[in-house]
């Protein structure tokens, strides 16, 4: 380190001295909350946390703040810290309830939740009480609860002030029990009252596109993109738009468009295609790219690693599509079935060293179930693969398995080889 550069503890210590001395803008704690809330609503999480903080600074014992340190607790897992801080709250009424009923919501008790909800409910409602509703409505969907939420948000009536985001939810809801009619419905009657609403569009459009019909869910993204910038309509267009594509060089547009997007999940879906029409070079490229674009740690990351193994394997890159396999096992993910279905295509392709690699690679550090072994004996015997199979064998040999008849066979062969 030069002498003139200072050292982190320096710079930590001459940062938060200008940090202190900074002119913060003329706005309350409460309207910086606010703010935050409409940045995260956008998706500008730098902002979002700017304004959060910025309120912490103003004001660090008003309610709201310390109310929205608490969630954010609750966000990382920390209940213990969130609890401790919601009891030093002066809040009641439904900020305090509805954290109640997420923490119920955490535990997994969803008829629980929704008996708390309709339990704080008076029996004549008001804004207020229909407010509660969504928002409690909106946890359980987060949740994974989406039926549950149907049952709450179907008691927040047409005269709500912002309707067309109930309807926005309950189509949501609906598509997550797959139950396309109910939401398609909803969406219908929602669009007619409110046709200009880009996000009841958007909906449609994501409600089409999980039944399978591209071409309506083109035409709905369209429409949400008719009335204003909408992300997310644009890449449910470009994924229609990847499904009805049967033209390599249409394909290679759209995926110069997903690159631009910087969207893992068009790559992944450009990828898909691509392989299931033999174009491995190409679906190796769409591949890399959803790698690229996906986050380090996220599961996108997982299915597009194994994926580019199987490409690399068509491609003849054997070794690498190796070094893929066993990067997925670093990273934490489970690579059995990727090592079993890149087996097999290196069976098919009379490559049965390399077969046996993916699978020895697939079998590393995993303790299998009865059920697993099964399958490698099926894949193993019915490719004759015994004396390059040895460890294999060997391991299974070891087993206690009560195998069917079929597979009792291979088992039976193995032994007689390899004795």
């Amino acid at each position: 380190m030069s002498e003139d550069r200072k050292s982190p503890e320096e710079l930590a210590a001459l940062f938060e001295q200008q940090c202190r001395a900074m002119r913060l803008p003329a706005l309350s704690a409460s309207e910086l909350l606010d703010l935050m809330d409409y940045y995260s609503r956008q998706g500008r999480d730098f902002e979002s946390e700017v304004c959060r903080h910025m309120a912490e600074r103003i004001d660090p014992d008003n309610d709201e703040v310390l109310l929205t340190r608490a969630h954010y607790y609750a966000d990382d897992g920390d209940w213990a810290s969130a609890l401790a801080l919601r009891k030093r709250l002066a809040i009641g009424g439904y900020e305090d309830r509805l954290f109640q009923v997420e923490y119920i919501i955490r535990t997994g008790a969803p008829d629980q939740a929704l008996q708390r909800v309709m339990s704080a409910l008076p029996s004549v409602q008001s804004l207020p009480d229909y407010d509660f509703l969504y928002d409690a409505a909106i946890l359980l969907r987060d949740y994974g609860y989406p039926a549950h939420a149907l049952r709450l948000i179907g008691h927040v009536p047409p005269s709500y002030i912002d309707y067309a985001a109930v309807c926005d939810l309950r189509a949501e809801c609906a598509m997550l029990t797959a139950d396309y009619d109910a939401a398609t419905a909803i969406l219908n009657a929602a669009i007619d009252q409110s046709p200009f609403d880009g996000n009841l569009w958007t909906r449609m459009a994501s409600t089409a596109y999980r039944q399978g019909k591209y071409t309506e869910a083109q035409e709905a993204a369209e429409y949400a993109l008719a009335t204003g910038k909408n992300d997310e309509a644009a890449r449910l267009k470009c994924l229609a738009d990847i499904a009805l594509c049967a033209d390599d060089e249409a394909m290679m547009d759209l995926l110069k468009a997903a690159d631009s997007m910087q969207d893992a999940g068009i790559c992944l879906s450009c990828g898909h295609r691509l392989y299931q029409a033999g174009r491995y070079t190409l679906a190796e490229m769409a591949y890399r790219q959803a790698a690229v674009y996906s986050p380090r740690d996220g599961s996108v990351r997982g299915e597009a690693i194994g994926w580019l193994a199987l490409s690399l394997v068509h491609n003849g890159a054997c070794d690498s599509a190796l070094v893929q396999l066993a990067s997925l096992r670093a990273m934490g993910y489970d690579n059995w079935s990727n090592a079993q279905e890149m087996a097999e295509i290196l069976f098919a392709q009379g490559y049965e060293k390399y077969a046996v690699r993916a699978l020895l690679e697939g079998r590393r550090e995993k303790v299998l179930s009865d059920a697993r072994y099964f399958m490698l004996i099926r894949q193993l015997g019915a490719n004759g693969c015994y004396e390059a199979a040895r460890p294999l064998w060997q391991d299974i040999l070891a087993q206690p398995l009560n195998c069917p008849q079929d597979l009792q066979a291979y088992v039976d062969q193995a032994r007689a080889r390899l004795a």
